[in-house]
């Protein structure tokens, strides 16, 4: 493992290794490169808390980062409080998921986690009235780039030039059908509430908002540490009861993705896993997905192509029953089909 690497699995961490961080920053030789595999992981401001809670001095470079980070993540932090009061005053229900309220949930700070967008689900019946809505307070939807993108047919794209905020509307949790099957109603009277500036933000219950970021994670294949991250976050911060969580995993079809994410939060960041979670040794599939995961976060592979063939035998693997991979692989050639 590189030293840089190995220094970012010990610095973003819930409860970080205070002799670890300062033994791997003495074998640092390019702090430049430190900075730049931060930036490509989203880890920024974690990686100078770190250095903060070691008494070492931080790179100007990365102070520069994280400021602007933590900057860009309280701008769009202000647009949901915006966003969340003018919904709430229209009557039309909405959750929000990842962003700001994960920092708040999990990370207890607004300013920790690295954020550029806000997604926000709304009933599919209502997706006309918020797309409507969001227009009125000065977001507009993106046209489709690059020109052969096929948009998803459950989600928009609305930007606000002026304030820099962008927004990711959705209608459903996944296009894929059986993928996290949860019905809006239901997902709502369910929903956890946080306060934002005396503002009421409505979100997922625990074990549902765990598992839509292991389903997040899978669907990229975990190609950002940061991603990881959230998973130890949540960990440290929300007492979680493991057989709560595959039950409700295999319900929504998900349990694949879980046991992947916990498996590559415990092996990097030393992630405690729920009490009653069942510590099984992956099948040979998952363990492959797993080495690559870490390979590919280890050596900053995040942009690098992946053939078609190869990113759907992945997400297969990643799939509970063969009825949901019979269902990926019919979206998989519908998406193909439209592209032609």
């Amino acid at each position: 493992m590189t030293p840089a690497f190995a220094l970012l699995l010990q610095a973003v961490r819930p409860r970080p290794d205070i002799a670890a961080i300062r033994r791997q920053a003495g074998l640092i030789s390019d702090w430049d490169d430190v900075v730049a595999r931060a930036r490509e992981h989203a880890v920024e401001q974690l990686l100078l808390r770190g250095m903060h809670a070691a008494e070492l001095p931080s790179p100007d470079l990365l102070k520069q980062a994280a400021g602007s980070k933590t900057r860009r993540s309280l701008r769009i932090t202000g647009q949901l409080v915006r966003v969340a009061g003018a919904l709430a005053e229209a009557g039309l229900p909405y959750l929000t998921f990842k962003g700001p309220t994960e920092s708040l949930i999990a990370y207890r700070n607004p300013a920790l986690r690295n954020f550029r967008d806000i997604d926000l689900i709304v009933a599919p019946a209502d997706m006309a009235r918020a797309i409507a809505l969001l227009q009125s307070l000065g977001f507009a939807i993106m046209p489709a780039n690059p020109p052969h993108y096929v948009p998803s047919p459950s989600q928009v794209a609305l930007y606000h030039r002026e304030a820099r905020s962008l927004i990711d509307l959705h209608a459903r949790w996944a296009d894929i059908p059986g993928l996290f099957d949860w019905p809006f109603a239901e997902a709502f009277e369910q929903r956890h509430t946080v306060q934002i500036a005396g503002t009421p933000i409505h979100t997922l219950p625990d074990v549902e908002r765990l598992l839509f970021l292991c389903l997040h994670g899978g669907l990229h294949l975990w190609e950002k540490l940061s991603w990881v991250c959230d998973l130890a976050w949540e960990a440290a911060t929300i007492a979680h009861d493991g057989e709560a969580l595959e039950r409700r995993a295999r319900r929504l079809g998900v349990s694949r993705q879980l046991s992947l994410g916990m498996a590559l939060g415990h092996r990097l960041l030393d992630m405690p896993l729920p009490p009653g979670f069942a510590e099984t040794v992956l099948p040979f599939g998952l363990r492959r997905l797993q080495a690559e995961a870490t390979l590919r976060l280890e050596h900053n592979l995040i942009q690098q192509p992946r053939h078609r063939i190869h990113a759907l035998i992945c997400q297969l693997l990643l799939r509970d029953s063969h009825g949901s991979r019979l269902a990926e692989m019919l979206y998989r050639w519908q998406r193909m089909r439209q592209r032609a």
